[in-house]
């Protein structure tokens, strides 16, 4: 078994994390077709109703773009056409026509729409800081709008088409809300790490708005529509906070707020004094009394992480919320209950994939939202996470001896592992001192032997994960991102690093391990494969430089890049019927083949060449389907029969490909 990695962490973070989630199979093909059946859900940052046709709702995703919902949430489809950065962390739909929609995104700047969001166009003119974090429309004027990013407050008084930066706010330290005051035209607030600032003159000047949230960490602003004098606030730390427009003090308004990490708000248009509250891991509170006290309101909502709310006013009225890692939930009871509402939604991370090898219509996918199962081939996916500890998988691998045996590694969690097919689990990290585990790797001739590889160790198990001990000497102190155990010769292992570039080599099954390769300084290597026929022959992908290629076990390595546009390599896979195919997939611009042993290569992309593909596995059987984990994008199928086209040339050989267990950082 070797492994798959990814992460979703902002900036440079998430771009190493995303590449670390990888999936090195063993065999392969595929044709240029590709579809996606699920699994349903993913991070949901922002959401909005239309306010005409209260059935019509969209959501901002992390790195799975638009999506948006024409049956109240009941299904819904990805609307990214000309939205060239799919981490959408903003939405606002025009009060006056909203036909049109703006999309703020994560260092993309914004977009807009003049179609429901049939297609995007840019509209960050005049913009500097692109890290789109909040927009709000004025409703008394709506070619009015505000954009609020990192370190900047900008204002466009032309529908989105130039922005200008807004002068006076202090302080500005990551603007996270924005709010108009509809019944006093021309009264703005916005929110930001600094607390929360007013202007009374469109923008003009500005002031703090009242005393006692200085420098505090404002995530959200919201006006209470039954007296629109009071603006709440909600703190990232603190909880909410009130203020009457005409005073001076905010007043804490946390009674029963047992968590005060609040990141959203909303206010519900028709019942008086109904206000509900997202928050970071304590799920959703609503009040009832204006804010005097509050209740938790998660029965049926799975996540607790509720970064976006948004209520359509349609009767009753119906409230969404965005949360981490499972989507998108509905309530029609006031929050009274919630029901998953994620049919479409195709936006999971997905880190690792792997095949059943005893049934390989049997697919496993591990990401953010724990482990996932199909047992049709990817056409239907159903959740396999009892008695993990946590929804948040690096890694998963399965027994070749045994496919009933499963075994999963979560960041933060350790080892667990399952003896019937993922229906339930059980820890398995005795003596696995650091459970900041991202890889996992299997030896195939003995499958009772396993190796995990966590941030700074490697643990090694000879009974089948009931014990572990440290076999990290001479890595000691070294990032590790990938582990791969050579066919045929198990005592020899690689692991990937991100310490120089650093490629290590043990050949006594961990005992001790020493440095193969030094050749890529200051940067990670996400992936390692080995061919099955060759084991002197290897294939590294790495942060910058691509595929390197080894035919002495690692002792030195070339460049094998021809025809990638993108050398940030996740993922790479040898077909084991005819090792000269290799398979790579890479960060933005989808999966490559090559047929000559890495010397060139081209595209098979269809509609993954802007994905950022993550893990690789392929059925061998007569479905010859290749699955392809996407981060923010779930999982993308494609089927063959004898050849596929790669853009521009014909590949002729039915490949076979088997799925490895894979870890993230």
């Amino acid at each position: 078994m070797q492994s798959g990695r990814a992460n979703r962490k902002a900036g440079l973070a998430a771009v190493l994390a995303a590449a670390a989630c990888l999936a090195n199979s063993r065999a392969g093909a595929a044709d240029g077709v590709w579809r996606s059946n699920g699994p349903f859900g993913g991070t949901t940052y922002a959401l909005a109703a239309d306010p005409q046709t209260p059935t019509t709702v969209y959501a901002g995703t992390y790195r799975g773009g638009v999506y948006k919902s024409i049956d109240a949430g009941a299904t819904w489809s990805a609307f990214n056409t000309g939205l060239t950065n799919l981490w959408v962390t903003a939405l606002q739909v025009d009060p006056a026509t909203p036909s049109t929609v703006y999309a703020g995104t994560y260092n993309g700047g914004v977009f807009k729409s003049v179609n429901s969001g049939d297609s995007w166009s840019p509209a960050s003119t005049g913009m500097n800081d692109l890290h789109v974090s909040a927009l709000a429309i004025d409703p008394n004027s709506p070619a009015t709008l505000y954009s609020g990013s990192f370190y900047d407050l900008y204002r466009s008084g032309d529908a989105g088409a130039t922005w200008t930066s807004v002068s006076g706010v202090a302080p500005i330290n990551f603007v996270r809300a924005i709010v108009f005051d509809s019944a006093i035209p021309g009264t703005i607030y916005v929110g930001s790490g600094g607390g929360v600032a007013r202007s009374i003159d469109s923008g003009g000047t500005w002031e703090p708005a009242g005393t006692g949230l200085l420098n505090q960490d404002v995530y959200a602003l919201a006006i209470d529509s039954g007296k629109a004098t009071t603006l709440l606030a909600g703190v990232y730390g603190g909880g909410v906070f009130k203020l009457r427009t005409s005073g001076d003090d905010w007043v804490a308004a946390n009674i029963g707020l047992t968590n005060l990490m609040v990141m959203a708000l909303a206010i519900d248009p028709v019942q008086a004094g109904v206000f509900y509250a997202g928050t970071h891991n304590g799920g959703i509170y609503r009040t009832t009394d204006s804010g005097a006290t509050w209740a938790t309101a998660n029965s049926g909502l799975a996540s607790r992480y509720v970064p976006a709310l948004a209520i359509a006013a349609s009767s009753p009225a119906a409230i969404y919320a965005g949360v981490f890692d499972t989507g998108v939930f509905k309530s029609i009871d006031s929050g009274g209950n919630w029901t998953k509402a994620n049919i479409g939604l195709k936006a999971l991370p997905v880190r690792c994939l792997a095949i059943d090898p005893e049934t390989p219509g049997t697919v496993y996918a591990g990401g953010s939202g724990g482990l996932f199962k199909s047992t049709d081939a990817g056409e239907n996916w159903s959740d396999v996470n009892a008695g993990l500890a946590d929804l948040d998988v690096y890694a998963v691998a399965i027994d070749p001896g045994n496919s009933s045996t499963l075994y999963t590694a979560i960041l933060g969690a350790g080892i667990f592992k399952s003896l019937d097919a993922g229906t339930t689990w059980t820890g398995a990290s005795s003596g696995l001192t650091d459970p900041y585990a991202w890889a996992l790797a299997i030896d195939p001739a003995n499958p009772s032997t396993l190796f995990a590889a966590t941030y700074y160790s490697v643990f090694k198990s000879i009974n089948s994960g009931a014990n572990w001990f440290a076999a990290n000497s001479g890595l000691e102190n070294v990032h590790i991102f990938e582990l791969a155990i050579a066919p045929g010769e198990p005592a020899t292992i690689y692991a990937g690093t991100s310490s120089g570039g650093n490629i290590f080599k043990s050949i006594d099954s961990g005992a001790s391990w020493a440095i193969a390769w030094t050749g890529w300084p200051s940067e990670a290597v996400w992936t390692l494969a080995i061919d099955p026929a060759t084991p002197s022959t290897l294939y590294s992908g790495a942060t910058t430089s691509g595929v390197s290629k080894s035919v002495d076990f690692g002792d030195t390595w070339t460049a094998a890049n021809a025809g990638l546009p993108d050398w940030n390599v996740l993922a790479l896979s040898i077909d084991s019927l005819i090792p000269t195919s290799i398979f790579s997939g890479t960060y933005g611009s989808g999966v490559f083949k090559s047929v000559d042993s890495g010397a060139s290569w081209a595209g098979i992309n269809a509609e993954l060449a802007n994905l950022n593909v993550v893990a690789l596995a392929l059925d061998s059987t007569g479905l010859k389907t290749l699955y392809a984990g996407i981060d923010g994008g779930s999982v993308w199928q494609s089927t063959t029969a004898l050849s596929i086209f790669a853009d521009g040339f014909e590949i002729s050989s039915p490949c076979a490909w088997s799925a490895a267990g894979g870890g993230c950082p």
